[in-house]
């Protein structure tokens, strides 16, 4: 079973998008704020979705350390805001993908498996 990591803080949308994924098939495990990079290698995440904006940080600094190392560098990483400036903060920060807040949620599954496949 692929496993996903879902870094959201709001708690509503965190229990949505996780009974989404394990709809879905997937194993989620679930943090509403930043990790440290050696807890998310203790998770082994098939796929990272990343709110931008965190409790105590920024979801693009968490995913520039992300892919700047490199035993983290190879797991794909989906960035999520209701920013209007997400897609500029998705590609600075290196993230695999991106979507706006509130999105669709056909376009969330199909993004989940492009991604994880």
């Amino acid at each position: 079973m692929k496993k996903i990591l879902l870094i959201e803080d709001d708690p509503d949308t965190s229990e949505l998008m996780g009974y989404l994924l394990q709809r879905l098939g997937f194993e989620v495990s679930f943090s509403y704020d930043v990790l440290p990079l050696d807890d998310i290698l203790k998770i082994r995440p098939n796929l990272i979705i990343l709110d931008h904006r965190l409790g105590t940080g920024l979801g693009s600094r968490l995913c520039q350390n992300l892919k700047s190392t490199s035993s983290t560098q190879p797991i794909p990483v989906m960035m999520l805001s209701g920013s209007h400036d997400i897609q500029e903060i998705a590609e600075s920060c290196g993230a695999n993908a991106y979507l706006r807040k509130p999105f669709d949620i056909s376009r969330f599954e199909n993004t989940i498996f492009r991604l994880i496949e």
